[in-house]
């Protein structure tokens, strides 16, 4: 099953064999010959005739920079970027990736992103999940998936694709022939080294975005292109086209914010993409087909046959604008002619210009799959009956309320829909407060008994090794309204990320089952809060607190502690908002109290963070101890009395407890920066 650190693996392994080939492309382009930056001349000549005859910029312009191009380029890409589909599971709540049609039924995507049949059963596929010319968001017409009727995968190890026939039209108006398709070609001229790029994607979930020219490809292997390009999580499974609008690669795999570096340590560029090539794909298909059932194959037939993109003739004026009407009716797509005189042009997309370089990575060979046995991954127990939520007596000779601690801002409490005004919503070893007004959690409450911690793979949801991957839930016990969701966090993907309240890794103990359904209930959008790209990143002792006191046996028997934590509410924290508009004052800080027992008594360590100093630092790739490293965000030792001060909470019954006596700093605020582990009480 997917595991992300094992794709980074196999990328940077490619990376360095791709090295040399980079370097050279990126000496030719920069110093004005990208031509030359592809040394099979055949390759290069026959990728000239074919793009001066396909393409819809001048002949002149296949190998310059992208300062100029026609009109009609932003024109047949907006019909490219018709077949184009954000992915998403979780009744729509939560976003997977992106994938396009290849024919008017069947659509693709990377492997990674639906892994299996029951990965491509829950999902949905939102076409025309974009911005109108007003720019105001268009409703999108959302379809159900249908691996039952056919689905064909090749491992994330291997070309990381996955085939799947799109099935009823679960909302809007529109129809898959309205939306077009990108057929698939093996055909050899569609590509060069030091060629620009064009991708159609949702970055982050986000409305669709397209990213035009200035991004070159600068490698080739058998199975991958590299190229550079701007991309961010869930971009995966976008098309990658030429000038002429051909997809000449599967994207699946970007540079991640921090550089990473190769086998031997040498650092890697932070901006190259990795897209698996589509003649591997279509060589793939070819071979698989034979072997595929009979109800199968007619679906597959469809994809190796659908026609190439029909050349625009020299001459030819008048274009066609693809606007809402246009796509409503079930019209074939086509590439329009380049006209000779002026477009007006109706596209309804975000376009990024860049006038630089590079971007992303792909896998390794893999055996393909049909109709695969479902792999597990994380998957939210709806039944939240069997949840006991924060247990008051886990600490030995400890009683600690919930209830008692939210008193003081009781009127604050979001309530649930079942009508409790207490608003704890429990899960599996931690609850959560909400507030109303503020749309994020009072506070969450968790218990941890390192003793029967159980690490659970984040990509599967079940126990195995550490893993990364996201997908967030809404509770379906409070009004949605009442909490921040997916559209806040696409709005602003440049900025935040979704950070969790309660660490993944905090609840996983107990039974494998009650650990993985501990790690599911973490990623419910009541226990996330924005935190900059940066702050996991930046600050090694908030993060790693509570493992210091299990693993160096701070606590009675080594294991068990209660942990209360929360951003604070400020009245002057910024105001950021969501793709519809609504605002959201985000917090600026983050406070933490540990508790545990040692030598029978009970001990209150108060923590206090903030990402103030991260704001103004929008995404993009940082290298360690470069120039552009992440700073270091410095986590404070506090009083139990000052949380309670900040954040209008009752910690009255604690504060007999507290280990850290810090001494004030100029403004009277207890308040001591936390240097080393040997700082921590």
């Amino acid at each position: 099953m997917y595991q992300p650190q094992d794709l980074q693996r196999i990328v940077e392994q490619r990376l360095e064999h791709t090295r040399a080939q980079r370097q050279r492309s990126r000496a030719e382009i920069g110093a004005g010959r990208p031509d030359l930056a592809e040394d099979d001349a055949g390759r290069r000549a026959r990728f000239e005739t074919h793009m001066s005859g396909a393409a819809p910029v001048d002949a002149e312009k296949v190998w310059a920079e992208a300062d100029f191009v026609d009109a009609v380029f932003l024109t047949v890409g907006a019909r490219a970027a018709g077949p184009v589909a954000r992915l998403v599971t979780d009744a729509g709540r939560t976003p997977l990736g992106t994938g396009f049609l290849v024919t008017p039924r069947v659509l693709i995507t990377n492997n990674h992103v639906l892994e299996d049949v029951a990965a491509a059963g829950d999902a949905w596929a939102q076409f025309n999940y974009e911005l109108g010319e007003d720019a105001i968001p268009r409703t999108p017409d959302v379809y159900a998936l249908r691996p039952d009727l056919f689905f064909h995968a090749v491992s994330w190890e291997g070309l990381d694709f996955t085939l799947v026939a799109v099935g009823d039209r679960l909302s809007g108006t529109g129809s898959l022939a309205a939306q077009g398709s990108c057929p698939l070609s093996d055909r050899p001229d569609k590509h060069a080294k030091g060629a620009t790029v064009n991708i159609v994607q949702h970055p982050g979930g986000d409305f669709k975005k397209v990213v035009l020219r200035g991004n070159r490809i600068v490698a080739r292997t058998d199975m991958v292109l590299h190229y550079e390009a701007d991309t961010e999580g869930g971009s995966s499974g976008s098309p990658v086209f030429n000038d002429a609008w051909e997809v000449v690669a599967l994207h699946h795999w970007g540079s991640p914010h921090l550089g990473t570096t190769g086998p031997d340590g040498t650092p890697l560029g932070t901006q190259v993409n990795e897209g698996v090539r589509i003649s591997a794909i279509v060589e793939a298909l070819r071979a698989a087909l034979p072997t595929l059932p009979a109800a199968a194959r007619p679906y597959l037939e469809e994809v190796l046959a659908a026609p190439p993109l029909p050349r625009p003739q020299p001459g030819t004026a008048g274009l066609p604008v693809l606007g809402t009407a246009e796509r409503s009716a079930p019209t074939q797509r086509s590439a329009p002619a380049p006209a000779t005189v002026e477009a007006h042009l109706s596209v309804p997309l975000e376009i990024t210009v860049r006038l630089g370089t590079p971007g992303r990575v792909a896998v390794s060979p893999g055996g393909s799959t049909t109709l695969p046995a479902p792999a597990e991954r994380v998957r939210i127990d709806r039944d939240y009956a069997n949840r006991r939520g924060f247990d008051p007596a886990f600490l030995p000779g400890v009683t600690l309320s919930v209830a008692d601690i939210v008193a003081p801002v009781r009127e604050q409490v979001a309530p649930l829909r079942s009508g409790d005004s207490r608003g704890e919503l429990k899960y599996q070893h931690f609850s959560i407060v909400m507030n109303a007004a503020r749309r994020l959690a009072i506070l969450t409450a968790t218990n941890i008994d390192g003793s029967t911690y159980i690490p659970i793979d984040r990509g599967t949801g079940q126990p195995s090794a550490d893993a990364e991957g996201d997908t967030w839930f809404e509770d379906t016990r409070i009004d949605p309204a009442l909490t921040v969701t997916q559209p806040f966090y696409s709005a602003n993907s440049r900025t935040f990320d979704r950070g969790h309240l309660t660490r993944r890794s905090d609840p996983t103990w107990g039974t494998p089952e009650r650990a993985a359904r501990a790690n599911a209930d973490t990623f419910h959008f009541t226990n996330c809060s924005p935190q900059h790209w940066l702050f996991n990143e930046s600050v090694t002792y908030w993060q790693g607190v509570e493992r210091h006191y299990l693993e160096f046996g701070a606590t009675l028997d080594r294991s068990r502690l209660s942990v209360l934590q929360g951003p604070v509410f400020a009245p002057d924290d910024p105001v950021y908002t969501d793709t519809a508009g609504r605002e959201l004052r985000v917090p600026l800080q983050f406070w933490k109290l540990v508790l545990r027992v040692q030598n029978g008594a009970l001990q209150v360590t108060a923590f206090l963070v903030s990402q103030r100093d991260l704001l103004g630092l929008p995404r993009r790739p940082v290298s360690p101890g470069g120039d552009g490293a992440a700073p270091d965000v410095t986590t404070y030792l506090t009083t139990v009395l000052h949380l309670q001060d900040l954040t209008g909470l009752d910690f009255r019954a604690l504060a007999a407890y507290d280990t850290a006596a810090p001494p004030t700093d100029a403004e009277g605020t207890p308040l001591r920066a936390i240097t080393s582990w040997a700082d921590v009480p």
